[in-house]
């Protein structure tokens, strides 16, 4: 189960718009073209590298694979 501090941490990083924890987005971005995977706990949707790093150096912090 993802924080709320995280998830917080998340979309002051991307924008509130890019990050999606309704059921839809979760199902649709957690499936492969055989509609075989998991869903994840959150989609987030970064433009830029530096946001890719951002995320990435939260997740590390936030010890979420």
């Amino acid at each position: 189960m993802l924080t709320p501090s995280f998830l917080s941490n998340l979309r002051e990083q991307v924008g509130e718009e890019f990050v999606r924890v309704d059921d839809d987005s979760r199902q649709t971005y957690g499936a492969d073209a055989l509609k075989r995977g998991h869903p994840p706990d959150v989609v987030v949707i970064p433009g830029t590298t530096a946001e890719v790093a951002a995320i990435a150096a939260l997740c590390d912090a936030h010890r979420v694979p």
